[in-house]
C-alpha cells in the first residue's frame, strides 16, 4: 500500500489522507466428494446443484481509500474507488455441470465499485467467457440518497445458454443468441420520522415487458415496522393467458429480527443492492 497526506476536495469529492492497497489473490475451490447425483437433486438456484470441480482463481484488488469526517470528526475509512479482477482456471476431471471438462482458463470477472460522495454508491460487475469468447453477464447497481430520497436503479444482463442432456444431467454445450436484460427501480421517500411512502418496478427490457409494478407506505411503529401498499405482477401461475396478478398487502416486521414477520399478501421481493451502507467499504 501506499499513502499520501493529502487533504482537500476535488470535483465535489472530500479527501481526508488518500491511500491506495492493493492486494492480490490466489483461491482454491473444489468438490472431492459428490456423495449424491446431481440429477437427483431438485435445483433451487441457491447452489444445491453440485457435482465435482477444481477451480483455481488469481485475482488482484485494487482501492483508493479515504477517510470521511462530520463536525470536524472522523467518522470512519471509506473506498472512492474499487477496482478488483479475476481470473478462473478450470482443471481435474471436471464436471457435465461445468462449461467445460478441458484444462483451461474459463472465465475473466472484473468488479468496479465508486464512492465518491455520501449520498452516491455505483458498482459495476462483468464476466467474460473465455470458452465462448463473449460477456455471458453484466450487472449494474446504483444507490442513490439525496436528503429524504433514496433511490436504487439495478440492471441485470445475462446471457444465454443452450443446454443438453448428458448421462441425464443438463450439460452446457453452446450458447444462444438471446440474453436477458431486466431493469429495476426502488424509491422511498421519507415524509417524516413515522412514515414513508415507497414505489418499485421490474422491467424486461429484451421482451419489453413490465413485469411487475408497487405502490406502498411504511409506519414506524416503535419496534415494528408496518408496510401496506399494492402489487400488480405478470406470473405464469394464474392462467394460461399469464394476466397480471393484482393484490394488496399488509406486511409486519419486527425490527430488532427483520426475519420475524407477520404478512397478509404478497410484495416485491428482490435482492439488496452489492453496494451501499450495508456493504463493506
Amino acid at each position: 500500500y501506499q499513502t499520501w497526506d493529502y487533504e482537500g476536495k476535488f470535483w465535489g469529492i472530500e479527501v481526508n489522507q488518500l491511500r491506495h492497497v492493493l492486494e492480490p489473490i490466489i483461491q482454491y475451490n473444489a468438490i472431492k466428494i459428490a456423495s449424491v447425483n446431481p440429477s437427483k437433486l431438485t435445483a433451487t438456484g441457491r447452489g444445491d446443484n453440485l457435482d465435482h470441480q477444481d477451480i483455481l482463481t488469481f485475482g488482484v484488488e485494487n482501492r483508493f481509500q479515504t477517510k470521511r469526517k462530520s463536525n470536524g470528526q472522523v467518522t470512519g475509512r471509506v473506498d472512492l474507488v474499487s477496482f478488483n479482477a479475476f481470473l478462473d482456471y478450470s482443471f481435474g476431471p471436471g464436471s457435465t455441470l461445468l462449461r467445460t471438462r478441458e484444462n483451461r482458463f474459463t472465465e475473466a470477472r472484473a468488479e468496479t465499485v465508486l464512492r465518491p460522495y455520501d449520498w452516491l454508491a455505483f458498482r459495476m460487475g462483468t464476466v467474460f467467457d473465455l470458452i465462448d469468447y463473449q460477456f455471458s453477464t453484466n450487472n449494474l447497481d446504483l444507490q442513490l440518497d439525496p436528503g429524504r430520497l433514496h433511490l436504487t436503479l439495478g440492471h441485470r444482463y445475462a446471457k444465454h445458454q443452450k443446454t443438453d442432456v448428458v448421462n441425464g444431467l443438463n450439460a452446457v454445450v453452446g450458447d444462444s443468441k438471446k440474453a436477458d436484460s431486466i431493469l429495476t427501480v426502488d424509491a422511498i421517500y421519507e415524509l417524516n420520522q413515522r412514515w414513508n411512502v415507497g414505489a418499485y418496478i421490474r422491467w424486461d427490457a429484451s421482451d419489453n415487458i413490465l413485469e411487475e409494478w408497487e405502490v406502498r407506505a411504511t409506519r414506524d411503529l416503535h419496534d415494528w415496522l408496518l408496510d401496506f401498499g399494492f402489487n400488480v405482477r405478470d406470473s405464469d401461475r394464474t392462467d394460461s393467458e399469464k394476466s397480471l396478478n393484482k393484490e394488496a398487502f399488509v406486511h409486519l416486521r419486527l425490527k430488532a429480527m427483520p426475519t420475524i414477520d407477520l404478512k397478509a399478501g404478497h410484495r416485491a421481493s428482490f435482492s439488496n443492492p452489492r453496494i451501499g451502507r450495508t456493504v463493506s467499504g
